[in-house]
């Protein structure tokens, strides 16, 4: 489950704003948005479930688990917030 979660996040929000990348936020600087959070526990959660890690559901995923760690509602949310802190694009 750890292997997937990590690979998880790897694969989808390997996305850089700017000269930050959001995975490298996720991983190493777990309290970022706020929330105190096991990053192991949170890579657990991701990859214990097979439908959480299939890429169409990217979005329902992220709502079901990493969004109460993002204070973020949903995925579209949570991009146009790290866009709007790390770049200059409106």
């Amino acid at each position: 489950a750890l292997l997937l979660g990590l690979t998880y996040l790897n694969r989808y929000y390997g996305v850089k704003f700017g000269d930050v990348n959001i995975k490298e936020l996720m991983l190493f600087k777990p309290d970022f948005y706020g929330e105190k959070v096991s990053v192991l526990d949170r890579l657990i959660e991701i990859g214990s479930k097979e439908n959480n890690i299939k890429g169409s559901r990217t979005f329902d995923a992220f709502g079901q688990v990493l969004a109460k760690y993002t204070k973020s509602g949903n995925l579209d949310a949570f991009l146009n917030y790290n866009r709007q802190l790390f770049t200059n694009i409106d």
